[in-house]
């Protein structure tokens, strides 16, 4: 593509020319991810798919792409979620930011990871008026007690029925997407399930400074 002239591919993690997401090297360090469930507080659990576990060169390129505002990164690393997304998902929902974090970073990381999908995304479905405490270090309880009611969904009737595909960068104990999934299946949603790139260890240090 003529594009690729001016802004050639490049790994996400160690920036070496010519493929993307990542070179050979840095996708030897990818970790295998996992389905699990998360409790929620409508007497139901809701599903969750993590690509690959939080470490080695994910870790770098989610780091990157949330921190040092490498926004471009997004579009290759969202394909990284292509081949999770079920075949009956009518709207893909990122779970946003709020207000000040989005004025610092400038963009919300799931939304540009949703923009990589085959579905339909609905990148307002979902808002956080106010912005919380950040959750890194924070226990499991101190998680679910931060993003309880922190969501709400903007247009009710627009996710009526629908099969709702949550996506997220990182997820370590799930609180936030229990949080998001609630009030969407308050608003009258068919079905929620979540899908991230990575899931974090919550007793791993190192990954609780980055997450």
């Amino acid at each position: 593509m003529i594009l690729d002239l001016f802004l050639p591919p490049r790994c996400a993690a160690c920036d070496a020319l010519g493929v993307e997401p990542f070179c050979a090297f840095c996708a030897l360090a990818l970790e295998p991810g996992s389905t699990f469930r998360v409790d929620s507080t409508l007497d139901s659990t809701l599903e969750v798919t993590a690509v690959h576990g939080y470490g080695g060169a994910l870790a770098t390129a989610l780091f990157r792409l949330k921190y040092d505002r490498l926004e471009a990164l997004a579009r290759p690393l969202g394909r990284m979620l292509c081949p999770y997304v079920p075949l009956d998902v009518d709207v893909v929902v990122p779970v946003p930011l709020g207000p000040s974090r989005l004025r610092v970073r400038g963009y919300n990381p799931p939304r540009e990871l949703a923009r990589a999908l085959p579905r339909r995304v609905d990148p307002l479905a979902l808002e956080r008026p106010c912005d919380g405490p950040t959750q890194v270090g924070a226990s499991r309880e101190a998680r679910k007690a931060q993003v309880r009611h922190a969501f709400r969904v903007r247009y009710p009737r627009s996710l009526e029925n629908r099969r709702v595909l949550l996506i997220d960068d990182v997820v370590t104990t799930g609180a936030t997407l229990a949080a998001c999934a609630e009030v969407i299946l308050a608003a009258g949603a068919r079905t929620v399930r979540a899908l991230t790139l990575a899931r974090a260890d919550l007793n791993a240090d190192d990954q609780r400074r980055r997450t």
